[in-house]
Protein backbone atom coordinates (compact mmCIF):
# COMPACT_ATOMS: atom_id res chain seq x y z
CA UNK A 1 0.00 0.00 0.00
CA UNK A 2 1.31 3.45 -0.98
CA UNK A 3 1.87 5.81 1.97
CA UNK A 4 -0.28 8.95 2.06
CA UNK A 5 1.14 12.40 1.34
CA UNK A 6 1.18 13.26 5.05
CA UNK A 7 2.90 9.95 5.92
CA UNK A 8 5.60 10.60 3.31
CA UNK A 9 6.04 14.16 4.56
CA UNK A 10 6.48 12.97 8.14
CA UNK A 11 9.03 10.42 6.98
CA UNK A 12 10.96 13.01 4.94
CA UNK A 13 11.20 15.21 8.06
CA UNK A 14 13.24 12.53 9.87
CA UNK A 15 15.93 12.17 7.18
CA UNK A 16 19.59 12.11 8.18
CA UNK A 17 22.38 12.85 5.71
CA UNK A 18 25.66 11.03 5.07
CA UNK A 19 28.47 12.53 3.05
CA UNK A 20 32.21 12.07 2.60
CA UNK A 21 33.31 15.54 3.75
CA UNK A 22 31.97 18.50 5.69
CA UNK A 23 30.90 21.78 4.12
CA UNK A 24 31.19 25.45 4.92
CA UNK A 25 28.14 26.63 6.86
CA UNK A 26 28.01 29.68 4.61
CA UNK A 27 27.09 27.62 1.52
CA UNK A 28 23.44 27.58 0.43
CA UNK A 29 22.33 24.51 -1.50
CA UNK A 30 19.58 22.08 -2.41
CA UNK A 31 19.54 18.33 -1.86
CA UNK A 32 17.86 16.50 -4.72
CA UNK A 33 17.41 12.84 -5.59
CA UNK A 34 16.10 11.05 -8.66
CA UNK A 35 15.40 7.82 -6.75
CA UNK A 36 11.87 6.46 -6.33
CA UNK A 37 9.78 9.05 -8.23
CA UNK A 38 6.50 10.01 -6.55
CA UNK A 39 7.65 8.18 -3.42
CA UNK A 40 7.16 4.79 -5.06
CA UNK A 41 9.94 2.24 -4.56
CA UNK A 42 11.63 1.37 -7.85
CA UNK A 43 14.29 -1.15 -8.83
CA UNK A 44 17.98 -0.43 -8.18
CA UNK A 45 18.67 -0.40 -11.93
CA UNK A 46 15.87 2.13 -12.59
CA UNK A 47 17.15 4.35 -9.76
CA UNK A 48 20.73 4.16 -11.04
CA UNK A 49 19.66 5.24 -14.54
CA UNK A 50 17.64 8.12 -13.11
CA UNK A 51 20.55 9.14 -10.88
CA UNK A 52 22.97 9.27 -13.82
CA UNK A 53 20.52 11.40 -15.81
CA UNK A 54 20.12 13.79 -12.86
CA UNK A 55 23.89 14.02 -12.44
CA UNK A 56 24.22 14.92 -16.13
CA UNK A 57 21.59 17.67 -15.75
CA UNK A 58 23.37 18.99 -12.65
CA UNK A 59 26.72 19.07 -14.46
CA UNK A 60 25.12 21.20 -17.17
CA UNK A 61 24.25 23.81 -14.50
CA UNK A 62 27.99 24.45 -14.12
CA UNK A 63 27.85 24.81 -10.32
CA UNK A 64 29.28 23.15 -7.21
CA UNK A 65 27.78 19.73 -6.46
CA UNK A 66 28.57 16.62 -4.43
CA UNK A 67 26.99 13.28 -3.76
CA UNK A 68 25.16 12.86 -0.47
CA UNK A 69 22.87 10.17 0.91
CA UNK A 70 19.51 10.79 2.52
CA UNK A 71 19.02 8.07 5.15
CA UNK A 72 16.69 6.79 7.79
CA UNK A 73 17.80 7.65 11.34
CA UNK A 74 19.23 4.15 11.86
CA UNK A 75 20.92 4.19 8.40
CA UNK A 76 19.04 1.03 7.37
CA UNK A 77 17.66 2.81 4.29
CA UNK A 78 19.41 5.33 2.04
CA UNK A 79 18.86 7.15 -1.23
CA UNK A 80 21.67 8.56 -3.33
CA UNK A 81 21.15 12.28 -3.71
CA UNK A 82 22.99 15.37 -4.88
CA UNK A 83 23.93 18.46 -2.92
CA UNK A 84 23.79 21.29 -5.47
CA UNK A 85 24.63 24.98 -5.00
CA UNK A 86 21.62 26.41 -6.86
CA UNK A 87 18.64 28.63 -6.12
CA UNK A 88 15.66 26.98 -4.48
CA UNK A 89 13.38 27.68 -7.48
CA UNK A 90 15.85 26.00 -9.87
CA UNK A 91 16.07 23.00 -7.54
CA UNK A 92 12.28 22.69 -7.41
CA UNK A 93 12.07 22.76 -11.22
CA UNK A 94 14.72 20.05 -11.45
CA UNK A 95 12.98 17.92 -8.82
CA UNK A 96 9.64 18.22 -10.62
CA UNK A 97 11.34 17.05 -13.82
CA UNK A 98 12.39 13.88 -11.94
CA UNK A 99 8.94 13.52 -10.32
CA UNK A 100 10.13 14.14 -6.78
CA UNK A 101 7.71 14.97 -4.00
CA UNK A 102 10.14 17.26 -2.17
CA UNK A 103 13.66 18.59 -1.86
CA UNK A 104 15.72 19.84 1.04
CA UNK A 105 17.13 23.33 0.97
CA UNK A 106 19.91 24.58 3.23
CA UNK A 107 20.43 28.27 3.87
CA UNK A 108 23.42 28.72 6.17
CA UNK A 109 22.79 25.82 8.52
CA UNK A 110 18.97 26.04 8.33
CA UNK A 111 17.51 22.87 6.81
CA UNK A 112 14.09 23.14 5.20
CA UNK A 113 11.89 20.50 3.60
CA UNK A 114 10.34 22.00 0.47
CA UNK A 115 7.36 20.47 -1.35
CA UNK A 116 7.58 20.00 -5.11
CA UNK A 117 4.75 17.66 -6.09
CA UNK A 118 3.02 17.48 -2.69
CA UNK A 119 0.68 20.44 -3.14
CA UNK A 120 -0.99 19.84 0.24
CA UNK A 121 2.25 20.51 2.16
CA UNK A 122 4.00 23.74 3.16
CA UNK A 123 7.73 24.39 3.36
CA UNK A 124 8.94 23.27 6.79
CA UNK A 125 12.03 24.35 8.69
CA UNK A 126 13.25 21.09 10.23
CA UNK A 127 16.43 22.05 12.06
CA UNK A 128 20.18 22.31 11.72
CA UNK A 129 21.73 20.63 8.69
CA UNK A 130 24.98 20.02 10.60
CA UNK A 131 23.13 18.18 13.38
CA UNK A 132 21.58 15.81 10.82
CA UNK A 133 24.81 15.10 8.97
CA UNK A 134 27.29 12.30 9.47
CA UNK A 135 30.65 12.16 7.75
CA UNK A 136 31.74 8.71 6.57
CA UNK A 137 34.39 7.56 4.07
CA UNK A 138 33.16 7.77 0.48
CA UNK A 139 32.98 3.99 0.02
CA UNK A 140 30.52 3.28 2.88
CA UNK A 141 27.35 3.63 0.77
CA UNK A 142 28.46 2.40 -2.63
Amino acid sequence: MQPSSSQLWSLYKTTQFVMAQSLSQSLNFAIITAFNPLGQLRSPSFNTIQDKALQYDIQRLNTVYRSIYGCSADLSYSEKSWLVAIEQSTAIDLAIEYKQNAIYFVNGDRLSLVPCLLADQQEDYIGSFQQRTRIFPANVFR
